[in-house]
């Protein structure tokens, strides 16, 4: 039986369960605004009881997940920080604390902490391995997410370890057909990709295909179909990739509609398909259809209008349309820099492929100056 003095504490944790599960649902539905006042509710009435226990961390951890969608970083690490602190106090050998480790190290890769980020990781890794023993499905994901920042720095073999034990441990654990081994064999396939092993990647990636249809969920569909499609294009199979892009497009369409600017890349490489197939008429109308629908967007999107008119100046200076290219390369650099360092970043061949068609028109000094004034992008790119 209760003590009558131990019935307010029990009311307020009861208080604090409704609306912390309140929020959790909002945001499972998508509904952003409610969760955030059922997580702020709730961060009160915890903080009533105690405002260094675990119902406080617990909230704190969860919220974090909303800033992270909302993309603010900031308070997605002002939380996380303050979680782990409690955690680490009242359970330093803890699971959950391992969990509030690796979340907060996915912020810190983020945020460029990379090195903080690692060390998180490594230490999240030892207390799940401790904790839950070494074929942990739960160790697979911390395993995933270094191996992601390890693949962002260059470190192929290391990267390519981590992926394979997140498979070998998922596909024991969870069986052929989930989510997390699609996901598993997705990245290993886009870290294969960028690492220049094409032939590899879409074989793995072709792996990670058969399992994400066999899943009721199928969002992993459009990122395997995208770097599948890249794959064949590498490998010079232009009829094979457009099949992979229709497709991609296909889904992409039904879950955003048809003028959406989360579909242009997908249209973009339909249109290089074209292209690479000797349809360069089609490829043209495509792009053009592509950039006249971003620049028709509201509001518009820099991103986007600058992704589409380098693709274009890109389609003419393969047909030696150079003032064409010329044209279209100063206008996507006019939007260019208008984006944030993480966006230039994310495009950072237009000022290289712009400063080699300025040497190609003889115009040596506006090259040189192009390459000079967009070296650190080139750098942060580098590193």
């Amino acid at each position: 039986m209760l003590s009558i003095l131990a019935l307010p504490a029990f009311a307020e944790h009861a208080r604090w369960d409704t609306l912390e599960q309140s929020a959790e649902q909002a945001f499972m539905a998508g509904e952003t605004e409610p969760a955030e006042r059922y997580w702020a509710d709730a961060l009160s009435e915890a903080e009533k009881a105690d405002p260094q226990g675990l119902d406080v961390a617990t909230t704190l951890n969860q919220r974090m997940h909303l800033h992270m969608k909302q993309r603010s970083y900031a308070a997605a690490r002002a939380d996380c920080e303050r979680a782990l602190a409690i955690r680490e106090k009242l359970m330093p050998e803890g699971v959950l604390t391992a969990q509030t480790m690796s979340n907060l190290a996915l912020i810190c890769h983020k945020l460029g902490e990379d090195g903080r980020a690692e060390e998180l990781y490594g230490r999240a890794i030892t207390i799940k391995e401790k904790a839950l023993g070494k074929d942990a499905p739960e160790l697979a994901v911390t395993m995933h997410n270094l191996a992601n920042l390890m693949s962002d720095h260059g470190h192929v073999a290391d990267a390519t370890r981590l992926y394979r034990r997140a498979i070998e441990i998922d596909r024991r654990a969870l069986g052929g057909d989930h989510l997390e081994l699609s996901r598993d064999l997705a990245s290993l396939g886009i870290h294969q990709y960028k690492s220049g092993q094409p032939a590899e990647a879409a074989r793995t990636l072709a792996e990670a295909l058969g399992v994400a249809e066999r899943c009721d969920d199928k969002s992993e569909l459009v990122p395997v179909l995208h770097y599948l499609a890249l794959c064949e294009a590498r490998l010079q199979h232009p009829d094979k990739a457009r099949v992979y892009n229709e497709r991609v497009l296909a889904l992409a369409e039904g879950k955003n509609g048809k003028g959406h600017h989360a579909n242009t890349v997908h249209r973009l490489n339909i249109a290089r398909n074209a292209d690479d197939m000797g349809k360069a008429a089609d490829a043209e109308k495509l792009y053009l259809s592509t950039l006249a629908d971003a620049e028709a967007g509201l509001p518009a999107s820099m991103y986007q209008l600058a992704e589409c008119r380098i693709e274009l100046a890109h389609f003419y200076r393969r047909h030696g349309r150079m003032q064409e290219a010329d044209d279209s390369y100063a206008k996507a650099l006019s939007a260019y820099d208008k984006l944030s360092d993480a966006d230039k970043v994310r495009l950072y061949e237009l000022p290289s492929a712009y400063s080699d068609l300025l040497k190609d028109l003889k115009r040596d000094n506006e090259s040189k100056a192009m390459a000079e004034r967009y070296l650190h992008v080139h750098q942060r790119k580098v590193k």
